[in-house]
């Protein structure tokens, strides 16, 4: 029978503690800055409307512009700077965020 390690309870609990204070020191603000620095907010206008890459470059200060197919699959590396536009099969834009 093999004997598996548990940690004793008051250690446990010193490290849920730990990961909940350091949780709650992350800056709130800068995180949704970030979240939006590729101003994909400013897209609205284009939701429900065939894309253009013209109009979204226009509307946005994205870096690099992703296209992906609704319900498809996207490499999971995120860039803040990089606006992701989701499309569905007759090319009407259904999302676009930031990543």
């Amino acid at each position: 029978m093999s004997q598996v390690s548990t940690l004793p309870r008051p250690a446990v609990l010193r490290c849920v503690i730990g990961a909940l204070a350091l949780f709650a020191c992350l800056p709130v603000g800068r995180t949704a800055a970030l979240a939006d620095s590729c101003e994909a907010r400013h897209l609205g206008s284009l939701l429900g409307k065939p894309y253009s890459e013209d109009k979204a470059r226009a509307l946005s200060k994205a870096s690099e512009i992703r296209v992906m197919d609704l319900g498809g699959v996207g490499i999971a590396d995120y860039r803040n700077e990089r606006l992701n536009i989701v499309i569905d099969l007759k090319g009407i834009v259904r999302r676009a965020d930031c990543g």
